[in-house]
């Protein structure tokens, strides 16, 4: 089925097709002299009208002369709808998603706060897109559902206005309308919103207002101390893609954001307690009901989910180690666990959920990837400095062990010097000197083979088996995976295991960048607070921020 001629797409002109620029009405006048064929929406079959009275269409059946309403008519090409496609659309991905679902949450959001969504829905506007292009169509079409107070500046947007032609295949063909809906069903449902707010993808907040500079100055300070080669992505620190904010929202965080970076300026070492304090902010902010920060992640199906991430409640998380899975039929490494929600106060078990981190090939830069099969989205990834820093910080008796093999390999020692990897806290992991070492002329097979199998060995107690055709991309990242498996399984406690991945999870997940075992992290798994000595230098480089996560 196609777009309907609902009353408020009948009474409008044509924007394109044979007839363009002529009112709808005429062009059904014009078919009916012509005797040319109008299609009924829900059967697809074709009619010849015989007569327009208003809105309703006389057409002859057999011998009989019946009547239909023009809201139940197609609009097709005559009437400046799409042709009909010969061949599959093509599939709308990457930053084309991005932008088009992150702007068209905001305006379905305003189509609901403007109480015009079910109009929109039932004058089937969303199959309707490609009459909705220029400045001029996206003005009447924000006026006519009452939505340009809320996004007039999204609107406004280069970047929308750039993928703008793709929206009918976003919507309709590739189904983000029903995904849409039920994403906006979910946040009314949870939060109920009310009142005036402006809706922005986070990449168009306005400077004075833009909460992500402050955690810039931060990060660029933790860059220097630790030594990463460059920033904790801002996505860590708080991963919302849209921003929805009152203008007394607007007005706290622009004379906040200033005061904050005067501060900046004159002592930046307490950068991280001034990045708490923005924190602290952004959440009364949100108690009030006067901002939403929000992650999208694309639901499963029609049907969203809605968490809220770094919110101060009775319940917390628990990481409970399950194995290490370093496969025989992947180039992988996955870390199980199981996700345990439980009260923090009498332990009781709210919910759980297996999941793992999973590590990525060379194509895929060696990240960790958070995955929780069912969830239907990904949960975030780290890159191999953020995890080696969290690993050999918060346990590195693992490393420890894979230093410990490397000294018993023959092949590794082969290996030339400046391919080899490091013994300290950002380069114990060999995924760069061993990719650049692969990309050489003699490649890092016959250099790596026999040290990864004595990894291999060592989790599984057989060899892996190497395929003849792809030797060289199956050595270089199944050693890289094996070093993984031995510095999480080589940790010598079940504590460590679990601290390590739960601090690997924080960050994964926005919520926060923490290495050691911590004093929470203890009573957590039971353990009595007077009893708990601090020995272990558990610390936060810094807390993520509160937002709300639909996926």
């Amino acid at each position: 089925m196609g777009q309907k001629l609902t009353p408020s797409v009948f009474k409008k002109k044509a924007s394109k097709g044979p007839y363009k620029g002529k009112p709808r009405k005429e062009i059904a006048l014009i078919k009916i002299k012509k005797k040319l064929p109008f299609t009924i929406d829900k059967t697809n079959k074709q009619i010849l009208g015989v007569k327009l009275t208003g809105d309703k269409l006389s057409y002859i059946d057999g011998k009989n002369t019946k009547t239909i309403s023009m809201a139940d008519i197609q609009k097709d090409v005559d009437f400046g709808g799409q042709p009909k496609k010969t061949t599959a659309s093509a599939s709308i991905s990457g930053k084309i998603v991005e932008v088009m679902s992150e702007a068209f949450f905001c305006i379905y959001v305003a189509l609901k706060m403007a109480n015009t969504l079910d109009k929109y829905n039932k004058d089937e506007t969303y199959k309707n897109w490609d009459e909705i292009q220029s400045k001029k169509e996206l003005d009447d079409f924000a006026r006519e559902y009452k939505i340009l107070p809320f996004v007039e500046t999204e609107l406004n947007s280069s970047v929308f206005n750039q993928y703008i032609k793709f929206a009918n295949d976003f919507l309709v063909d590739n189904k983000w309308h029903e995904r849409l809906l039920s994403q906006v069903k979910k946040f009314f449902l949870t939060y109920s919103p009310k009142g005036q707010y402006k809706l922005l993808r986070a990449d168009n907040l306005p400077k004075d207002m833009d909460p992500y500079k402050v955690y810039e100055v931060v990060a660029n300070d933790i860059k220097a101390k630790i030594g990463f080669a460059k920033i904790v992505d801002k996505d860590k620190w708080n991963p919302a893609d849209v921003w929805f904010f009152t203008d007394t929202a607007r007005k706290t965080l622009i004379k906040e954001l200033g005061n904050l970076n005067e501060k900046l300026v004159k002592k930046p070492q307490s950068s991280v307690d001034y990045l708490n304090d923005l924190n602290q902010l952004i959440f009364k902010l949100f108690e009030k009901k006067q901002l939403y920060p929000i992650s999208l992640k694309a639901p499963k199906g029609t049907s969203a989910n809605i968490t809220s991430v770094n919110e101060d409640s009775d319940i917390e998380q628990v990481i409970k180690f399950d194995k290490v899975d370093l496969g025989q039929n992947n180039l992988d490494v996955k870390l199980r666990f199981e996700l345990i929600y439980q009260k923090k106060k009498t332990k009781k078990l709210i919910d759980k959920k297996s999941g793992y981190l999973k590590s990525k090939t060379d194509t895929g830069g060696f990240r960790l990837e958070m995955e929780i099969p069912g969830s239907g989205a990904r949960f975030g990834s780290l890159g191999t400095e953020n995890y080696q820093y969290i690993i050999f910080n918060t346990d590195k008796t693992g490393v420890n062990k894979l230093l410990r093999e490397r000294k018993k390999s023959n092949t590794y020692s082969s290996i030339p010097d400046n391919f080899k990897a490091g013994n300290k806290q950002l380069n114990w992991l060999g995924a760069s000197g061993y990719n650049k070492l692969s990309k050489t002329k003699g490649g890092a097979k016959n250099y790596l083979e026999g040290y990864m199998q004595s990894l291999f060995r060592n989790i599984n107690g057989a060899e892996f088996k190497i395929s003849k055709t792809r030797a060289e991309k199956e050595v270089l990242n199944k050693t890289i995976a094996s070093e993984i498996a031995i510095a999480i399984n080589g940790i010598t406690s079940k504590l460590g295991k679990e601290a390590t991945l739960e601090n690997l999870y924080s960050l994964a997940t926005s919520q926060g960048l923490r290495v050691g075992i911590s004093k929470e992290q203890l009573v957590a798994r039971g353990e009595k607070a007077k009893n708990i000595v601090d020995k272990n230098i558990a610390q936060t480089v810094f807390d993520s921020c509160f937002h709300i996560k639909i996926y």
